[in-house]
């Protein structure tokens, strides 16, 4: 140590002369001088200089000193500022401020330089990367280092590094690309979503058998999705949950209570499609909930539009499998012709053949409606408690259940009673909206206006039945159910509603399943049965309304040239929408449901669809063709 600091006060000697001629000259001169001795350390001291007093001085060029820092001249303990020659002799000392070493082992063929400072100079931790690893720091003796602050010693630092596993993703698909797991063993993980359009993800699979996202294995794997194929149709999927957010299982779901649901629409446009949306979920349905395939009826918490159509929290999925409807298409095209082509009928509910799965498993084609209600984009009419003459929707039902006078209310003449859908029943009291006393009194009101009605049409009074009603929407409504051979009508999802201060109106026209060739009794594509030959041949049915009407001249001649009128529109509609590329299009996503309620194999359930569609299709156009002969 002492040769080398030797060595450098050499040059520091040199250095020193070179800035100080003029002292050294000034010093001979005879003028007063004084003189400054640098101090290097306890061991070395430099050569004094000289200058005149009051000469401008300046600092010597930096000493340096291995393991140091120079921090600067010292006059005493404080620091000295070099500015003009003292008029004494002083002493400078250097200040010097130790280094210290970190040096890392990164137990790989990189190199980390190692990190120099004086104590307590803030620090930072080198980052460094290892294939297959993660750098989980650096170790002191086998425990982790904090940096902060450089110690004042020496110290030498290993680092942590704990193994890397992945988890590789297939999907079959090249467009539909999932980025690997890459983590350490026994870290939390949670199974990657994927959608792939036209197919339904089931999950990821290891050896054929689905993986158990938990934590991470401490090896690599290769997971393969599952995927199942969707048909052309939008697919609905509803996850059923209890309150505690638990799965449920569909067989626990009834009418009467409703359970929390999540559902997902995908396969469809984009703008259509969501994810998620929280919904409540219960059964529907009267004679078709003893069906195997039953319908249901969704809440969502919020409005929701479905398929760009009026946003409502009540919707409702059919199963079209009552009566044995082995086409799941006579609800369709009923709602459909009475949207599309009756326009006398002012609101039908809009249609949607969807797939649908509970719980992720397949559960067949539904047809998707707007639930019969009050609404804006449904029946768009003002019902409000308390007031008499508000806006009614009643239903002639032969299920009409609960307090006579509330819930429901008969009229004289007509085997089945009304029930009342709006004003809501079940609010009223609930609300607190009205006492029952009023509600009563409002339901009075619209028995009394619908018993004028029926009075007018069973004693063949045509006249005061078109001053009570709206005509076209009765003259429309007949024809629907005449075509289609309605055998419900006069038993249940009959509806009818009552403008403010206005007219009764038939619609919208609802539940079509009993119909063509299911009708009771005569269901071949003749005669006259709503009007006529129903009564004789169901005992369920009571059609008085249309019966009598039917015998009317007024009423009669109405149909007659309604029908005349729209009678090619509604055979150019059966042919349009019923077409030979719409079975060849829809009999994948049709096989596969009767494939799954008949047990049929997939090309025998496609065949047993497109033999179906076609009989139905052929008996609503016979039906036409007859109709055209009685009503020329």
């Amino acid at each position: 140590m002492k040769t080398k600091v030797k060595t450098i006060f050499s040059v520091f000697i040199i250095l020193f002369a070179t800035i100080m001629p003029i002292a050294v000259l000034n010093f001979t001169s005879g003028n007063r001088v004084q003189k400054i001795t640098y101090q290097l350390d306890d061991e070395n001291e430099f050569l004094s200089v000289t200058a005149k007093v009051g000469e401008k001085i300046y600092a010597p060029e930096q000493p340096t000193k291995d393991g140091y820092v120079f921090e600067g001249w010292l006059l005493g303990d404080e620091p000295y500022v070099f500015d003009v020659m003292p008029d004494e002799d002083i002493v400078l000392t250097a200040k010097w401020n130790k280094l210290y070493h970190i040096d890392f082992s990164s137990g790989t063929e990189e190199n980390v330089a190692s990190i120099v400072a004086t104590a307590n100079t803030v620090i930072e931790e080198p980052q460094i990367e290892r294939e297959g690893y993660l750098f989980e720091g650096w170790l002191l003796n086998s425990e982790p280092y904090e940096f902060t602050v450089m110690p004042e010693e020496n110290l030498f630092l290993t680092a942590s590094w704990v193994k890397l596993y992945t988890i590789t993703f297939s999907t079959g698909s090249e467009e539909c690309k999932i980025a690997p797991i890459v983590e350490t063993a026994d870290t939390q993980i949670t199974a990657p979503q994927v959608n792939r359009q036209g197919y339904f993800f089931r999950g990821w699979k290891l050896n054929n058998e689905y993986y158990n996202f938990n934590v991470m294995p401490s090896e690599d794997l290769t997971l393969v999705a599952d995927w199942e194929k969707l048909t052309n149709l939008p697919a609905m999927f509803i996850d059923l949950k209890n309150n505690s957010g638990e799965k449920i299982d569909l067989s626990s779901v009834t009418k009467e209570t409703y359970v929390n649901s999540s559902i997902s629409l995908l396969n469809t446009k984009e703008k259509f499609a969501f994810n998620n949306v929280s919904a409540k979920f219960k059964g529907r349905g009267n004679g078709s909930w003893s069906d195997d395939k039953k319908g249901y009826k969704i809440k969502f918490d919020k409005k929701q539009s479905l398929f760009g159509h009026a946003a409502n929290k009540h919707w409702v999925i059919i199963a079209c499998a009552n009566f044995d409807d082995g086409t799941m298409y006579r609800d369709y095209l009923a709602y459909s012709i009475g949207r599309e082509v009756l326009d006398g009928i002012e609101y039908t509910t809009t249609t949607e053949l969807i797939d649908i799965y509970v719980n992720g498993e397949y559960r067949g084609v539904y047809l998707l409606c707007e639930h019969v209600r009050v609404g804006k984009g449904r029946v768009d009419i003002d019902s409000d408690y308390g007031l008499n003459d508000t806006g009614y929707l009643i239903e002639y039902d032969a299920y009409a259940t609960g307090e006579n006078g509330v819930d429901y209310f008969t009229v004289p003449g007509l085997k089945y009673a009304f029930t009342v859908h709006s004003p809501d029943p079940e609010e009223y009291l609930s609300e607190g909206k009205i006492t029952k006393e009023v509600y009563q009194q409002q339901v009075a009101y619209i028995q009394d206006y619908v018993a004028q009605v029926y009075t007018a049409a069973l004693n063949g009074d045509y006249e005061t039945f078109t001053s009570l009603v709206d005509v076209d929407s009765f003259v429309d409504m007949y024809l629907l159910h005449e075509l289609f051979k309605n055998t419900d009508t006069g038993w249940s999802s009959f509806y009818l509603y009552k403008k403010p201060g206005g007219k009764l109106y038939a619609g919208p026209a609802w539940d079509f399943d009993a119909t063509t060739t299911s009708a009771r009794g005569d269901n071949t594509p003749q005669g006259i049965y709503v009007a006529g030959a129903v009564v004789d041949q169901s005992d369920f049915t009571a059609s008085e309304l249309y019966i009598s009407l039917y015998q009317t001249a007024g009423f009669k001649q109405a149909v007659i040239d309604r029908w005349q009128e729209i009678s090619d529109q509604i055979a150019d509609f059966i042919n349009e929408t019923l077409s030979d590329e719409m079975f060849e299009t829809n009999k994948n996503a049709m096989g596969k449901n009767f494939a799954l309620w008949k047990n049929k194999t997939q090309e025998a359930a496609e065949n047993y669809w497109v033999n179906q569609i076609t009989i139905l299709k052929q008996w609503l156009l016979s039906r036409i063709a007859w109709l055209d002969s009685e009503w020329q």
